[in-house]
């Protein structure tokens, strides 16, 4: 079974366990959609929008409009 991903100038993402799991069903607002990934790259929601960028994120299909406020 598949349980890390390398991605390429943000680091290893790992299967949330189902402790991170619990956590992750806890957050609420824009945080919400982005936290999944964050948490499997052992970031917060802050660093996690710093490390992709957020116009990269948004070329990239890793962050719609509706994460940034942008529409």
């Amino acid at each position: 079974m598949l349980t890390e991903i390398e991605i390429e100038d943000v680091g290893t993402y790992r299967l949330p366990n189902m402790w991170q799991w619990k956590r992750i069903q806890r957050v609420r607002g824009l945080n919400r959609h982005i936290a999944p990934l964050a948490v499997g790259l052992g970031l917060t929601y802050k660093e996690f929008r710093f490390a992709i960028g957020e116009a990269e994120g948004r070329s990239a299909g890793l962050l719609g409009p509706h994460i940034t406020g942008q529409y």
